[in-house]
């Protein structure tokens, strides 16, 4: 089934859902901007837009609980955040002249920053151990 929408305003909405359960949504604006929505019937969320500067943003969730989001921006400078359901979170990151820096922070509390820097070719590699603390309060009868 698809349900075509054109407003007033020159938005269009394009609206389908297949016989398998998929779900897609797709809308252009008049200032151009794009953006795709789909689910699956796992429950897969995907979001697509691209912006008519250049900026291009995907986000995902999966049912398990994975958040990833893929972000580009028109000067090249790419993004990309990552959460698992455990806890983990990965921000990975790449400059248009090739600095790359990858941070990732544990459920336990390490942190790992890794840079690398196409003027050299050492990298650098930081591990921090967070201390994680407690406040514990007493408990009132």
């Amino acid at each position: 089934m698809s349900v075509y929408r054109r407003s007033p305003t020159g938005d269009v909405t394009v609206y389908r859902r297949s016989p398998t359960g998929d779900v897609t949504v797709y809308r252009h604006s008049p200032t151009g901007d794009v953006t795709v929505y789909r689910r699956s019937p796992t429950g897969d969320v995907t979001v697509y837009r691209h912006s008519p500067t250049g900026d291009v943003t995907v986000y995902r969730h999966s049912p398990i609980g994975d958040v990833t989001v893929y972000r580009r921006s028109p000067t090249g400078d790419v993004t990309v955040y990552r959460h698992s359901p455990i806890g983990d979170v990965t921000v990975y990151r790449r400059s248009p002249i090739g600095d790359v820096t990858v941070y990732r922070h544990s459920p336990i509390g390490d942190v790992t920053v890794y840079r690398r820097s196409p003027e050299n070719t050492s990298t650098s590699l930081q591990r921090v151990r967070k201390v994680k603390t407690r406040l514990s309060l007493p408990l009132r009868a």
